[in-house]
């Protein structure tokens, strides 16, 4: 056993020697060795909220990267240090990856259907004046497309709460409604 490590070993020292000298495919070999394990050592150490950009995978390829760009200037003299040092070069860069997610805004869902406190679109859009036309022209509607219109823009319904409101049989019979009702109004508006 203490054979096979040996060798194992020596075959990296030589792997290693002839990396530094320029042998590519001795340093492909030698990363070979080493990046598998780290790899299955870093795999699920990324929190979640950090893969949003990168994956743990992404992570250790470019810690091998760094330090195969140092790769002349480590002191690599004992057994397992190249493998050390970039598991450390990884943790390295999770721990950027983590703080790099912290600085960012968290992404949140939004409810399209949610309603807010501050003044409807059509509030804002309109105005005072304007209010005094929308509700004008409100008045002349039948009392059905006056409840589809207030449903849908002054209390902010969806249209399957609409269709439920008024007794339709879907969200699209709501939503026609509502279009005519929205069109009847833009006639009196215009008048």
């Amino acid at each position: 056993m203490a054979d096979n490590s040996a060798l194992g070993q020596s075959t990296t020292k030589s792997l290693m020697r002839r990396g530094r000298a320029g042998d590519q495919w001795a340093l492909n070999r030698l990363f070979e060795r080493v990046v598998g394990p780290v790899r299955r050592w870093a795999h699920g150490r990324l929190p979640r909220n950090a893969r949003r950009h990168t994956d743990t995978i992404d992570v250790v390829q470019e810690a091998a990267l760094g330090v195969w760009r140092r790769l002349d200037r480590l002191d690599l003299s004992s057994p397992g240090d190249l493998e050390a040092y970039l598991r450390q070069a990884a943790r390295n860069r999770i721990v950027d990856e983590v703080r790099r997610s912290a600085r960012e805004p968290q992404a949140e869902s939004v409810d399209p259907d949610q309603v807010g406190r501050e003044p409807s679109p059509l509030d804002a859009a309109l105005g005072h004046e304007g209010m005094i036309r929308y509700r004008e022209a409100l008045s002349r509607l039948s009392r059905e497309d006056q409840e589809c219109l207030i449903a849908r823009f002054e209390m902010g319904y969806n249209y399957t709460e609409v269709a439920a409101l008024l007794g339709r049989p879907s969200a699209d019979a709501a939503r026609m409604s509502v279009n005519r009702a929205f069109a009847r109004l833009t006639d009196h508006l215009r008048e």
